[in-house]
């Protein structure tokens, strides 16, 4: 897949959808600019069980919209990984080349989310893995939360938790990080922060 103009693959759904696959898709060097991102889904509240699995994204990979059950595994990203309004949802072994400078792994408004054994690399001063809640477009907090053995190799700020109700964070590595704490947390509720090592930047 090559030189796309907006999204590459494009998913939606609603309540009675889901169990759709994208697995080994190839994102091509492009000879254009796209416009959007290699994989997206959005507009799909109530659909269940979407897998996005062994994929490359050269222009990051974009998902939520309200899907239920949705697993993300396995993925080559360059770019950033972002999803909002997910149930029940796992990001898990992905590799994510970061760029620019926004959060690199960002999530809002999540009920129910593990972020596992995912290697975060950027050069620039990013947040690597950053969940998000409690607007005030929205009052909705994210919840229930598990951030675990994740490797973020970053200068900047490792974890951030800005408007989130039960949190745990756990046997992540971070390296290269400039941040004084490993996690930033903001009205934040019932966090817990355990075993988590910090090499020397």
């Amino acid at each position: 897949m090559r030189n796309f103009l907006r999204q590459g693959i494009q998913m939606c759904g609603g309540k009675g959808d889901g169990g759709h696959l994208v697995t080994h898709c190839r994102d091509l060097a492009h000879t254009i600019k796209p416009g959007g991102t290699t994989i997206h889904v959005e507009h799909a509240e109530g659909g269940k069980g979407f897998r996005i699995e062994k994929n490359v994204c050269r222009q990051s990979l974009l998902v939520g919209g309200g899907a239920e059950e949705l697993i993300v595994r396995d993925n080559d990203v360059t770019g950033r990984i972002e999803g909002n309004s997910i149930v029940n949802g796992v990001f898990e072994n992905n590799r994510l080349t970061g760029q620019g400078r926004k959060a690199l792994m960002q999530f809002g408004y999540a009920d129910g989310l593990v972020i596992r054994g995912n290697t975060i690399r950027a050069s620039e001063d990013a947040v690597g893995i950053y969940v998000w809640g409690a607007s005030r477009y929205n009052p909705a907090p994210s919840k229930n939360i598990a951030i675990e053995r994740n490797t973020p190799d970053l200068p900047g700020q490792p974890i951030s938790l800005n408007g989130v109700e039960g949190a745990t964070v756990r046997g992540n590595t971070i390296t290269g990080s400039k941040a004084r704490n490993v996690v930033e947390a903001k009205r934040c509720e019932s966090l817990t922060v355990e075993e988590t090592a910090k090499a020397a930047p």
